[in-house]
């Protein structure tokens, strides 16, 4: 990846889920993230509701996709934070001169003091925020639904990789599992009924990057639903998914979601 590439990201759904009135863009967001592959910038395209007569019409509504590249309000992309607490999960003095120095052979430009903020952030990704994060818990819950969103980090050079599942709605981490590329699919059946079990709110829908690990899974979910793909929409940063998709799921899942009136598929 060349330095200081830019990707720019825009919302799949244009529509204000409250009110049905299409979205104003409203200003371009930048953000700058360091990843492995070298500083990365965002372009974010923010948009906002024309219409007064609903609550969200004073916020934002950002791309659904900046949280799979870092949480939010953080400098360092998820593989960077993934990569470095595989290596050392603990923390003490001599990991914090090891971290350095691996991450700079690694070329990722970071200083000394970040070293902190990077295993800090490993430490919250790994306890499990549905039982050990009241913040996270009272957001959740606070919705009245959820639409998880499925994706995968692949750590290059190494055996592990990390399934990642996160709300779509709030951009909250729900779950974040380490695999072998022998046992995907088992891990990641296993991160999912975790999660499911976990929720006190319905969920509503799935998106992923489309990895075929996941549509194997979802079946097993979802196999008592007549047509589940109908719950399913996969959404890759490289392609944009077909628009005839991308309107049935916002109006079958997402409008539902953010009305309050969800039923959810369980």
């Amino acid at each position: 990846m060349n330095e200081n590439s830019v990707v720019e990201l825009d919302r799949i759904f244009k529509q204000c889920p409250h009110c049905a009135t299409r979205l104003w863009f409203r200003f371009c967001d930048m953000r700058r993230i360091m990843t492995r592959s070298g500083p990365r910038t965002l372009r974010l395209k923010v948009y906002r509701c024309p219409n007064p007569r609903h609550p969200d019409h004073d916020n934002v509504f950002r791309p659904e996709l900046e949280g799979r590249f870092a949480a939010k309000y953080s400098k360092f992309g998820f593989d960077v934070i993934l990569f470095a607490g595989s290596h050392f999960p603990s923390y003490d003095v001599k990991t914090k001169v090891g971290l350095h120095s691996l991450l700079t052979k690694s070329g990722v430009e970071v200083s000394l003091r970040s070293v902190n903020s990077i295993l800090r952030g490993y430490a919250t990704l790994q306890k499990f925020p549905l039982v050990n994060d009241p913040d996270c818990c009272l957001c959740i819950t606070s919705r009245r639904s959820v639409i998880l969103d499925i994706f995968h980090i692949a750590n290059k050079g190494f055996d592990h990789s990390h399934w990642v599942i996160r709300d779509l709605l709030s951009g909250r981490v729900l779950c974040v599992q380490s695999y072998q590329s022998s046992a995907s699919d088992e891990v990641l059946h296993h991160a999912v009924g975790k999660v499911w079990a976990s929720l006190r709110v319905p969920v509503m829908g799935f998106t992923s990057d489309g990895d075929s690990a996941v549509s194997v899974v979802l079946d097993k979910y979802l196999r008592k639903h007549s047509n589940w793909h109908q719950w399913h929409l996969p959404l890759n940063i490289e392609r944009v998914p077909v628009e005839h998709s991308v309107r049935s799921f916002w109006s079958r899942v997402v409008k539902p979601a953010y009305a309050g009136r969800p039923k959810g598929l369980r």
